[in-house]
């Protein structure tokens, strides 16, 4: 009985592990790069900052700003992904430079998981991630376009 029980927990384990596929580096990958041919780096700048300020909420820091760079980091973006009740932090990254606009977004993590325990993110939130991403770009380049 002790081995039929050991034996069915471990072939659970063994599913489970085969079912939750890490994420590859193509998965993790969520860089996107905006062209607008009618903005130079400044306006083009501001107009981001502006979008930033519009969409954070209390918990969004935007952490590091510089206009000759045309960095914006913004940390403690949350969204759910997959379900209702996943709720995943990341972190933006602008990179600003004439008539094109990269983002990137880094450090996808659980939000209900302390900050400093790392959980393995597979990659099916990572794909479902990435299609929440795109949406989050198309809106920030609506923005960016509207006068």
């Amino acid at each position: 009985m002790k081995y039929t029980i050991l034996l069915l927990i471990t072939t659970l384990l063994i599913a489970n592990c085969c079912i939750s596929q890490e994420a590859t580096s193509r998965d993790v990958n969520h860089e996107f790069v905006v062209i607008f041919p009618s903005l130079k780096k400044d306006a083009l700048f501001e107009k981001s900052l502006q979008w930033v300020n519009r969409c954070k909420s209390d918990s969004v820091v935007c952490d590091y700003t510089d206009k000759e760079r045309g960095t914006i980091v913004v940390r403690n973006c949350s969204m759910n992904i997959l379900r209702p009740d996943i709720r995943m932090k990341f972190t933006i990254i602008f990179g600003v430079n004439n008539e094109n606009a990269q983002l990137r977004f880094v450090n996808l993590r659980p939000a209900n998981v302390n900050d400093t325990v790392y959980a393995i993110i597979t990659a099916p939130y990572h794909q479902a991630a990435q299609e929440q991403f795109k949406i989050l770009v198309k809106n920030f380049t609506d923005y960016v376009n509207a006068k």
